[in-house]
């Protein structure tokens, strides 16, 4: 997402797959013997990162029943950007895309490799701008409704309907 109330490019892509493969477990666990009650997701750095924003998610959290997050989490400076647009652009330039709004941007970035928007996120920004790579989750109000810091201090993702979650982390 590029900021909150950009309807062409809604963000938060990678968190929404995480919901799709976790629905997609839960729909199918039972065809090959496993308990849909009794579902485990961990991560180790980045994933350790999105497994924590899948516990204060109201769109995951209900789809898996313990957590395990192993150096990374939602908190600090590596949880969510504010700096989407910013990093979009400095990606349009870099590919020479012609854009005069963000649906130009995202057309000529979708016809780019992966690999090379995954590269050039991480070199180019830190060539260019001397920053960090700003391919991170942002706040959407949907996904991600606030920031992480805020949710964990509400509670969210502790329910009172799964006492029995075990949530381990290195926050």
């Amino acid at each position: 997402m590029l900021y909150k109330d950009d309807a062409n490019l809604p963000g938060n892509y990678g968190l929404w797959d995480v919901q799709a493969a976790l629905q997609w477990i839960q729909d199918n666990i039972a065809a090959f013997n496993g308990d849909p009650n009794h579902v485990t997701i961990s991560g180790q750095s980045a994933g350790a990162r999105i497994t924590s924003h899948a516990v204060i998610s109201s769109q995951t959290n209900t789809l898996f029943h313990n957590a395990i997050a192993i150096s990374g989490s939602t908190v600090g400076p590596n949880g969510v950007t504010n700096q989407a647009l910013r990093t979009a652009v400095l990606l349009a330039n870099i590919f020479n895309c012609t854009y005069t709004t963000t649906q130009d941007i995202e057309n000529c970035l979708r016809t780019k490799d992966p690999h090379d928007l995954d590269y050039w996120a991480n070199v180019g920004i830190s060539m260019y701008e001397n920053r960090t790579n700003n391919l991170k989750p942002v706040i959407d109000g949907d996904f991600v409704v606030r920031p992480p810091r805020e949710s964990w201090e509400m509670g969210e993702g502790i329910r009172p309907s799964n006492h029995s979650r075990k949530v381990i982390s290195n926050l």
